[in-house]
């Protein structure tokens, strides 16, 4: 008979490996490349999100000291929507006020929209509230469980992102 330690590591263990088998990952996306003076040291990846049942684009800059700094070091995230519009000028400032010790370095993080209005209004929108029209029906909620629950706790994971969060946008 085994002791119970055993036992209970044994199932911590599996707990583990499972969590992190269903936590969704950010994969590098080739479909799309950034103009490097427009976003500096930007990379493309894609992350299948449950919550949305849908694949999106995010875009990550990570902080000048990044590739130098030991595996300990967590960073600060920047998450910006419209992120097809606004990482290059997130990307630029925070770069500038970090250089000159304002801000801290930070993962910026900018989720793209779909491509459309709709798509944006759905996004951004909370349920029970009409935006420029729309119904009172839309999927805001969940798109903070995405970003909350499935892009997040990916960056942390795969960049060593941490606290704080700042989240970044306009209009909407």
């Amino acid at each position: 008979m085994r002791p119970w330690w055993i036992s209970l590591f044994a199932s911590f263990v599996a707990a583990s490996t499972l969590a992190a088998q269903q936590r969704p990952l950010l994969v590098p996306d080739s479909s799309r490349q950034l103009p490097a003076e427009r976003a500096g040291e930007a990379r493309v990846f894609s992350i299948r999100s449950r919550i949305l049942d849908q694949t999106r684009r995010v875009v990550i800059v990570l902080p000048a000291s990044y590739a130098e700094s030991p595996a300990s070091r967590r960073y600060p995230v920047f998450v910006t929507l419209d992120g097809e519009a606004t990482i290059a000028p997130t990307a630029t400032v925070s770069r500038e006020l970090a250089r000159n010790g304002m801000i801290p370095e930070a993962i910026i993080v900018a989720i793209e929209n779909l491509g459309d209005d709709e798509a944006r209004v759905h996004d951004l929108t909370p349920p029970g509230l009409s935006v420029s029209g729309s119904s009172l029906n839309e999927g805001g909620d969940n798109f903070l469980d995405f970003i909350e629950r499935e892009v997040l706790p990916a960056v942390d994971a795969q960049f060593r992102g941490g606290e704080p969060r700042t989240l970044i946008g306009h209009s909407s």
